[in-house]
């Protein structure tokens, strides 16, 4: 069970005040705001021990030393910490890749409300369900009951665009269309979801509705 939370980002401010909230909304240990990997590995050098488990490590998308997401989360994976990916909305594109990371409970943005990661701290804490851990890209059993009917075309750029991140000059490329037409496609794709009352003006809101709809695309090897 998690006992204690660290914070890794470039940005001292944002350690401030995911501390300030875990203090006083967790039964957790605030360990500290960290601006590179090295300088948390300095304060816990130990290859793998109870003590790592026990720890979840929000870890930012960039940090002050320019070093790369997926290279200082697998570092602390094979540490044995709990990892929390908390990225921007551009980075959704990553997802993919952290989600093979078994240590990550959730990845979290920070354009969401602080009170999201508190949320995933708690169940990875148990305080909420009682369980261990929560993982946020399990992919759901069945589509949403209101998943979108899309043509090949549309649910490809949606995949892609949406759940992939690649930009629409990239996609457009991808499936040989022009991007004007890859653009016509989200948009339609953003007022069809909006007809039915579900966020899809982002593409962090896009990723999520691919996810929701099309959950057999995601159990594709």
């Amino acid at each position: 069970m998690l006992k204690s939370v660290a914070v890794l980002d470039e940005q001292p401010a944002i350690g401030l005040g995911i501390r300030d909230v875990v203090l006083a909304e967790t039964a957790l240990n605030f360990l500290g705001s960290f601006n590179t990997l090295n300088e948390f590995l300095h304060s816990f050098p130990e290859e793998k021990s109870d003590k790592n488990s026990s720890i979840a490590v929000v870890l930012a998308g960039k940090l002050a030393d320019d070093s790369q997401l997926l290279d200082n989360l697998d570092k602390l994976c094979a540490r044995g910490f709990t990892v929390l990916p908390y990225l921007q909305s551009e980075e959704v594109s990553l997802i993919p890749a952290v989600s093979k990371r078994r240590c990550c409970n959730q990845t979290i943005f920070k354009s969401e409300p602080l009170d999201r990661l508190i949320t995933a701290l708690c169940y990875a804490h148990g305080e909420e369900t009682g369980e261990s851990s929560r993982r946020e890209d399990e992919v759901p059993i069945s589509p949403h009951p209101k998943a979108l009917l899309l043509s090949p075309n549309e649910l490809r750029v949606l995949e892609l665009y949406g759940f992939r991140g690649m930009p629409a000059k990239t996609v457009a490329r991808q499936l040989g269309l022009t991007t004007n037409t890859v653009n016509t496609y989200v948009q339609r794709i953003r007022r069809a979801y909006a007809a039915q009352g579900r966020p899809a003006s982002s593409r962090l809101e896009l990723y999520h509705r691919f996810k929701e709809d099309f959950p057999d695309l995601l159990r594709k090897p």
